[in-house]
C-alpha cells in the first residue's frame, strides 16, 4: 500500500512536512469523524477544534488543533489550520489555567457581550481539547 505526504502550516508560521505516513485522522466540521489513507479519495473540508493524529509505522502521533482547512488529493493531506501543537508542547497549567479563565467568563452573568462570551466559549473548547489530548 502506498504513503501519504502530509504537510501542516499554521497562521503563526509554524510548519511541519512529513512524507511516508500511513493514515491521518481529524474532526471535520463538515462530517465529523475523518480517516485518511493512501488511494482515498479526495476531500476538501473544515477542521474542527480538535485532536489530530497520523500513524508512521503503527506509532501514533497526536497534535491539537483550534481548527483550520484540510485538503486530501493524490495522497497529499495539506492543513491549514488556525494553530496546532504536538502533544509533547502543549503546557498542561497554561491550559488548566485557560479553561478556568474561560469559564469564569462564561458563568459571570454581568457579561451580555455575546463577542466576548463567543471568545470565552471558544478559548473553553480550545482548553478542555488540549487537556483531553493530554489524559
Amino acid at each position: 500500500m502506498g504513503k501519504i505526504n502530509l504537510y501542516i502550516y499554521s497562521k503563526d508560521g509554524k510548519i511541519f512536512n512529513k512524507t511516508n505516513i500511513d493514515e491521518v485522522y481529524f474532526t471535520s466540521k463538515n462530517v465529523g469523524d475523518i480517516g485518511l489513507m493512501s488511494g482515498s479519495n479526495p476531500f476538501i473540508g473544515l477542521v474542527d477544534v480538535s485532536y489530530i493524529f497520523f500513524k508512521i509505522n503503527n506509532e501514533k502521533i497526536f497534535l491539537a488543533t483550534s481548527g483550520g482547512f484540510v485538503d486530501f488529493n493524490n495522497n497529499e493531506c495539506s492543513l491549514l489550520l488556525d494553530t496546532f501543537e504536538f502533544k509533547d508542547e502543549i503546557d498542561k497549567d497554561r491550559a488548566l489555567n485557560e479553561k478556568e479563565n474561560a469559564l469564569k467568563i462564561i458563568n459571570n452573568n454581568m457579561i451580555k457581550d455575546d463577542k466576548i462570551l463567543k471568545n470565552a466559549q471558544f478559548s473553553l473548547k480550545k482548553a478542555i481539547n488540549r487537556i483531553n489530548l493530554l489524559k
